[in-house]
Formats: C-alpha cells, structure tokens, sequence
C-alpha cells in the first residue's frame, strides 16, 4: 500500500537490502560505518548498543560487504539475552577458538 503510494520498488528500511540500490542511509547508518572503519583500521574490537529497529544489523551487513574476507574476520553476535559464560562460548565460536567449561578458560 505504502510502496504505490510514495512510488517505491521495496521497503527501504529492510535488512535484506543491503546490496541493491534504494537502501535508506540515515545520519546514524553513515556514524556506525564511519565508526566500523575506524576499528578495521586500528584493528580493534567495538561493541554497539542501542534500542531494537535502529540500523545495527543492517549498517554493520554493509560493512561486511565491503571487507575482504581473506584479510577479515568479523563476529556479530545478536542474543543479548545469554548468560555470560553462553557469550564467552559464543565469541570463542565465532574467532575460531574452541569454548573450555569455565569463564577464565575462555
């Protein structure tokens, strides 16, 4: 109903949209590359916040397709809802690192 009314081909606000033309850049999307690039150049480690429907995995799908994957490694972990010894086993998946039984362990 809405894509007729303002003449658009697709939801411009979708996830999904990451690679085709149309996609919704807002002030926010721009900061949180800008933000991302930043930890790819120093080679840091960055964590962001923020309330649900806000752009971070959409923004940071696009940055993932921007990075060469041979020089990259990137881990998006979205269950904010583990405990913490499930988030550390998780973050050791996703760096390749086998998860050990304790949290100083890992």
């Amino acid at each position: 109903m809405f894509s007729d009314y303002y003449g658009l081909s697709g939801n411009p606000f979708d996830k999904q949209m990451t690679d085709r033309l149309g996609f919704f850049q807002s002030h926010d999307h721009r900061e949180m590359t800008t933000r991302l690039n930043y930890l790819k150049d120093i080679r840091g480690v960055g964590v962001f916040t923020a309330q649900p429907g806000m752009g971070k995995t959409c923004s940071f799908r696009c940055f993932l397709k921007g990075l060469n994957r041979n020089l990259y490694r990137a881990a998006y972990l979205c269950l904010s809802t583990v405990s913490i010894t499930e988030f550390y086993r998780q973050l050791c998946g996703a760096l390749g690192l086998e998860g050990a039984f304790s949290k100083p362990a890992m």
